[in-house]
């Protein structure tokens, strides 16, 4: 009877040392070593080694700081109850670390390469293991990248790292592997100051080229008179429309890769509001070179005149100061003739009989008299090019521009209501645009197709109206 007892006793002892053994190979087999995934934390985060460092960096704190396509390390060991938060542990893990999903802020970063799991020294210390993230943009994460740099409001934000674990079947659960005492809190750079001051340079050469020769140059402006000199030509709203998407445009697609690092961002949405406002100032250049207008008839007048382009009108301006120059030297020498004819003449009087004399008054009178028609012809031909000049102020001066804002909004009869119409579109449109980016790290997809038909009417409408308008 005592044998069967012992007996029974044994193979209960057997019985439980097997099943104890089949769960720890379970347990192990799941991506544990000396402990369950449920046994580790996370003691620190680090930086990759930098081109002079042969360790890494730690990031927690205010210390350092890391970004996107940089690589994330983050440092795990066992718990230990009776260990502070960086102390080693003997032994190192041996884990599955593609089984490890990265949690910012409490949200997986999805579609992330597998971790590496790295096994390194601090300066000469313990060895320490780290999982290794590469912090890429991807679509599966762009949402969360966004969420993370959007609305930034300085270059450096603060967030929080979480590890999870897949189970046997690929699924993730709430994250269970954290820090203590902000061991797994980083400065995340949102923007680089370097990179930030070659875009802001970058922009404002685009402006410079674009707007900062608004006064001088032709770039915004119509020729529809040659004869304008250029810096007075007036502003086309085509052309200013189409320079504001392209400017807004580029400078959005530059700040966007410099914070996400892709070049992938122009949406279908802003590359149809670029193709309207370029429809729309090609549309204005066509209605003008198509229909006869005022300004066409002072354009024929003005070259009957010999005035082709405003290069002829300073031709003939600078014509004029050498010819009353002549003709301050022709009547001084008229003067200086007419004298020495009428002494002459006052000789011959006293001497009737004088031959010499007589012919002497003959000579001086011949010379007074061209002297007059050179002085008459100088002053015929300062008074034709003052007149030419003249009759072209006058013709001009209706299509001369009257101001940035004036030129865009109204015509030769004042405001009208399809010019405005396409500005505050425009202006619209554009401030919705610049909030769609600071917000979301992306240009707007979302315009309706309604949306962007009202903005190709508008654009249409102004066209249209052309026709019916005098050109100022």
């Amino acid at each position: 009877m005592k044998r069967r007892i012992v007996l029974r006793v044994l193979m209960g002892v057997m019985v439980g040392a097997c099943i104890a053994a089949l769960a720890s190979a379970q347990t192990s087999e799941a991506g544990g070593s000396a402990g369950s995934d449920m046994g580790l934390w996370i003691t620190g985060l680090l930086r990759a080694p930098g081109l002079f460092e042969h360790d890494p960096v730690r990031i927690s704190g205010a210390e350092a700081a890391i970004g996107l396509n940089d690589e994330l390390w983050v440092q795990v060991a066992l718990k230990a109850a009776d260990q502070g938060v960086g102390a080693s542990v003997p032994g190192l893990l041996s884990i599955d670390s593609n089984r490890y999903v990265l949690f910012i802020n409490g949200s997986p970063v999805m579609g992330l390469s597998s971790p590496a799991l790295r096994t390194y020294s601090v300066n000469g210390g313990s060895q320490q293991q780290a999982l290794v993230f590469n912090l890429v943009r991807s679509d599966e994460n762009k949402a969360l990248w966004s969420h993370l740099l959007g609305s930034p409001k300085s270059v450096f934000k603060t967030v929080s790292v979480a590890l999870a674990v897949r189970d046997a079947q690929g699924n993730l659960g709430a994250p269970t592997i954290i820090g203590r005492s902000g061991s797994a809190e980083f400065r995340l750079t949102v923007i680089s100051w370097p990179w930030l001051i070659i875009a802001a340079v970058a922009t404002l050469i685009v402006l410079y080229v674009v707007w900062g020769h608004i006064t001088s140059r032709t770039t915004l402006r119509d020729n529809l008179l040659p004869q304008i000199p250029p810096t007075q030509q007036p502003f086309s709203l085509g052309r200013c429309q189409m320079a504001f998407w392209f400017v807004l445009v580029f400078v959005c697609f530059l700040f966007l890769y410099i914070l996400l690092w892709d070049y992938n961002t122009l949406s279908s949405q802003a590359l149809m509001l670029m193709g309207i406002s370029g429809a729309t100032a090609l549309g204005s250049i066509a209605v003008d070179v198509a229909k006869d207008s005022p300004a066409d008839a002072v354009n024929r007048g003005l070259r009957a005149l010999g005035l082709n382009s405003h290069e002829d009108v300073k031709r003939v301006e600078s014509e004029v100061e050498p010819l009353k120059s002549d003709l301050e030297k022709a009547i001084a020498d008229f003067k200086t003739r007419t004298a020495a004819a009428a002494q002459a003449i006052a000789a011959s009087e006293e001497h009737p009989k004088n031959i010499a004399l007589q012919e002497a008054v003959h000579v001086a009178r011949a010379l007074a008299n061209q002297a007059q028609a050179q002085v008459t012809r100088l002053q015929n031909e300062i008074r034709d090019r003052e007149n030419i000049l003249k009759t072209c102020r006058d013709r001009i001066q209706p299509f001369v521009s009257q101001g940035w804002f004036a030129d865009l909004t109204t015509d030769i009869n004042g405001p009208t209501v399809h010019r405005l119409q396409v500005i505050f579109w425009t202006l619209a449109l554009g401030v919705t645009f610049v909030i769609g980016v600071y917000r979301n790290l992306a240009m707007p997809a979302d315009f309706s197709p309604t949306l962007l038909a009202l903005m190709g009417l508008s654009g249409a409408g102004y066209v249209g109206f052309k026709y019916q308008e005098n050109n100022n």
